[in-house]
């Protein structure tokens, strides 16, 4: 071969060289072009997958709870309340007129008067409950319900004081204009994240839950004329007791983390009837067990946390509430009181004096 011919070829040689290095600079760059188009689609593809489960969190209205479950619950509360209540009822002595200070059933009986009310207040001091402390255990019971409902609806245990705030968004705003999965899903979430503000906090809330609720008891049985002063009842309550009532905020700090949270499909709301309210057996059940009730007979207390169902739900083009009454709440009635022992007054009198508008008690001065 001449030496021409040998240039010639090796020209042609460096031209598809310099051709096939174009190519690989167009492939790899087409390459880096399409890595580049699909981490932008992988991130579009793990921003959308995000998105999903955030849209499939807000659509499912799977309960963590069944209804039947919640009942359950609220029955079991219920009974260790009772339980509790009839125990500390029956711990303590009672005498017409105790050794204690004015100051001190002035205290107890002020409580007990902006808690439950004059009526209750009234019996409480009246009553001879040296026999039968029937009426002490109702009071008791009824504080303790007073103060669980509180714990169980609050969103946020008050620590951002955005209670009543957030209760009034849920109930004018997202209650009438959105469906039952985001509403319920709305709820969950809000109060969650309203109640990991106090996660770090939450022994110190406990503690402060279960004190409130124990001066409120004491209070009680001060009230009741407990033959203690409020000090040395107060010592006797908390190493008596102080576990059980304990034992009853974390279950009721459970019940408001399950109605809140962990069910969605509807919104499930414990109920307390509200002192002086005329009795209704369609919506109640009589502490005592009575099955015929005078017209006009008016509630004394709340003694057991009913349970209320609310489900907006869809027929045709319409859209409506339905609401149905899982568990009736348990109330004491004012005419519990006929048959319980009396002191110095005889419950008709008695009676015509609570009847008065002129009868208001007031503090010894």
């Amino acid at each position: 071969m001449s030496h021409w011919s040998w240039q010639k070829q090796v020209g042609a040689l460096k031209h598809q060289l310099n051709n096939k290095e174009s190519e690989v600079t167009r492939a790899r760059a087409e390459l880096q072009y399409l890595q580049g188009k699909l981490e932008d689609v992988t991130a579009l593809l793990e921003v959308r997958t995000r998105e999903l489960r955030g849209t499939q969190v807000f659509l499912t209205t799977v309960d963590k709870y069944p209804g039947t479950e919640v009942i359950a619950l609220v029955d079991a509360f219920n009974h260790e309340i009772m339980q509790t209540c009839a125990v500390i009822s029956d711990s303590f002595d009672f005498v017409q007129k105790p050794e204690h200070t004015t100051a001190e059933i002035d205290k107890a009986c002020t409580k007990i008067n902006e808690i439950m009310g004059p009526t209750m207040m009234r019996l409480l001091r009246t009553v001879r409950h040296s026999r039968d402390p029937l009426l002490v255990q109702v009071a008791l019971q009824g504080a303790m319900i007073n103060f669980s409902h509180r714990v169980i609806t609050t969103w946020d245990y008050d620590h951002l004081g955005a209670h009543e705030t957030l209760t009034k968004i849920y109930s004018n705003m997202i209650r009438t204009t959105e469906t039952q999965a985001i509403r319920g899903r709305w709820r969950a979430l809000t109060r969650a994240h309203a109640q990991k503000m106090t996660s770090e906090q939450q022994h110190e809330l406990h503690s402060a839950m279960v004190k409130h609720i124990c001066d409120i008891l004491v209070a009680t049985i001060v009230a009741a004329g407990c033959t203690k002063s409020y000090d040395g009842a107060y010592h006797q309550f908390k190493q008596s007791f102080g576990d059980q009532v304990a034992n009853i905020v974390k279950m009721a700090v459970q019940l408001n983390k399950v109605v809140g949270e962990e069910v969605v499909s509807a919104d499930l709301s414990p109920i307390e009837v509200t002192t002086g309210k005329e009795f209704d057996g369609a919506t109640m059940e009589d502490f005592a067990g009575q099955g015929d009730h005078q017209a006009g007979e008016l509630v004394l207390c709340t003694t057991a946390l009913g349970l209320y169902r609310s489900e907006k739900v869809t027929v045709g083009d319409s859209i409506g509430l339905k609401n149905s009454l899982l568990k009736k709440p348990t109330v004491a009635l004012e005419s519990m009181a006929d048959g319980l022992g009396w002191g110095t007054v005889e419950y008709a009198v008695l009676k015509q004096m609570l009847d008065s508008p002129l009868f208001q008690w007031s503090p010894t001065a």
